[in-house]
């Protein structure tokens, strides 16, 4: 799922614990994929996994500004 920031943070609504798997160039294997939840892509790009964590750890501080009511996500 390609999902906006909102909607990414209603995902760490009221979580306690929730995992990320970061794939490969080709994504991950299909028996990890069917023991997630959700799948969630952060772009239709390839990044390298040091990009791909910074975009993630930003979009997760954006989220949680979110649920939190911080104008951060403007």
């Amino acid at each position: 799922d390609m999902l906006d920031s909102f909607e990414f943070a209603k995902l760490l609504k009221d979580k306690t614990q929730i995992s990320f798997f970061i794939g490969g160039a080709y994504g991950l294997g299909d028996n990890l994929r069917g023991e997630m939840d959700k799948l969630v892509s952060l772009s239709r790009l390839t990044f390298a996994h040091k990009i791909a964590k910074l975009v993630l750890y930003e979009q997760i501080f954006r989220a949680l500004c979110i649920n939190a009511n911080h104008p951060y996500h403007k």
